[in-house]
């Protein structure tokens, strides 16, 4: 037999053998980079002849394409289904926004935006005060940019949302006649200018500059009653503060964790693909094993060394911006030391008893020594 145990064979890498299957080969006890948590067991002779490359999420030989583009897409991601075994890849469009998408239509060409270049021309388009004059090939808040012209001469720009909301009307002079505030500082806010675009509600928006340096977009009557006093990061600029955080579960969280897997797999490594306490394989997770760094601190601390802000919808952000987000909480990871493989009830039992925030490495330490007496017991 040949010893295969660590080596990598397209999305697989061998963990042990299995013995021999009926037909005198031997298998291997396998896991997929799609499903580190799930090993599968294959055909030893498969896996070296290039027959077996993954655990069907890629339907075939294609390869890894996290990172790669396909038109105005750029792959940031995936989801798999094990009930149906849908593998689909969440890629972001040039215009912003997230979709989904097989990997076929991406390599065959068939799936090249979000749907975006089948949306309507809106040069010529009046809305408003505002004509479009052309596209742009630049964007704001990763949305392309319209060139429009206002009915007393003024040349803007707008992106197609606000164009088509009513949201943006003018260049303005609509609201020239409001008090001028610019200049004006109260908390942590500074008054910057009037913004080209309105609030869902049609209000007039103004934008402030924080004093941690991200910019903001409220009210007039929410910045002069004190209402709005920061972007978000008062009290000591702690992201778990910021009306966006969400506890840490949000979108942009969720893609940080979902590309982990160098960290995941060298974890899975260090204990031998089995569980740190019963010894034995299954399906594991990875526990963040240290205290003072775990998964929500990190990204936090994500945030801090990129200086990007915590947005609701992936779409705020831009391939680069994405790209450097995932870098930067990988590295992190490896700083702050590997998790611990833990048996997937084990993993929940544990947080379910000491909390999620507050638990410390002597609560792990009780709870470890707790389950393997127990585990040991029962034989």
């Amino acid at each position: 037999m040949i010893d295969m145990t660590g080596q990598k064979f397209g999305l697989l890498t061998a963990v042990r053998p299995m013995g021999k299957g009926k037909d005198g080969s031997f298998l291997w006890q396998v896991i997929c980079k799609c499903n580190l948590e799930n090993p599968i067991i294959v055909n030893g002779g498969d896996l070296r002849r290039g027959r077996k490359k993954s655990c069907g999420c890629l339907h075939g030989n294609r390869a890894e394409l996290l990172g790669k583009t396909f038109g105005y897409l750029v792959v940031v991601g995936y989801q798999y289904s094990e009930s149906t075994n849908i593998f689909l890849w969440e890629c972001l469009c040039e215009c912003g926004d997230i979709t989904l998408a097989k990997a076929a239509d991406l390599t065959s060409g068939s799936k090249k935006s979000c749907g975006c270049l089948k949306s309507p021309n809106l040069v010529g388009g009046k809305f408003g005060k505002l004509t479009v004059i052309e596209k742009l090939n630049e964007k704001r808040y990763g949305y392309h940019l319209w060139k429009v012209q206002c009915d007393c001469g003024t040349y803007d720009v707008a992106i197609t949302s606000h164009l088509k909301s009513g949201n943006k009307k003018s260049c303005g002079c609509l609201v020239e006649s409001i008090e001028d505030i610019r200049g004006l500082k109260r908390n942590l806010l500074t008054v910057e200018e009037v913004a080209d675009f309105r609030s869902p509600k049609g209000e007039i928006l103004w934008k402030f500059k924080c004093d941690c340096g991200n910019f903001t977009y409220v009210t007039r009557d929410k910045f002069m009653s004190s209402h709005t006093k920061s972007c978000g990061c008062l009290k000591d600029l702690s992201l778990e503060k910021h009306p966006n955080w969400k506890n840490g579960v949000t979108p942009i969280s969720k893609l940080l964790r979902r590309n982990l897997e160098k960290w995941k797999q060298k974890s899975l490594q260090a204990t031998d693909y089995k569980c740190y306490i019963t010894n034995e394989y299954g399906k594991l997770v990875i526990h963040h094993a240290n205290e003072k760094h775990p998964f929500h601190m990190i990204v936090q601390e994500t945030f801090k060394i990129t200086g990007l802000s915590v947005h609701l919808t992936i779409s705020y952000y831009s391939a680069e911006e994405i790209e450097l987000l995932i870098e930067v909480c990988l590295k992190l990871h490896f700083k702050y030391g590997l998790g611990i493989p833990l048996k997937k009830e084990l993993h929940a039992e544990f947080h379910q008893t000491y909390g999620f925030l507050d638990w410390s490495n002597k609560d792990f330490e009780e709870f470890v020594n707790k389950k393997r007496a127990l585990h040991a017991a029962r034989g």
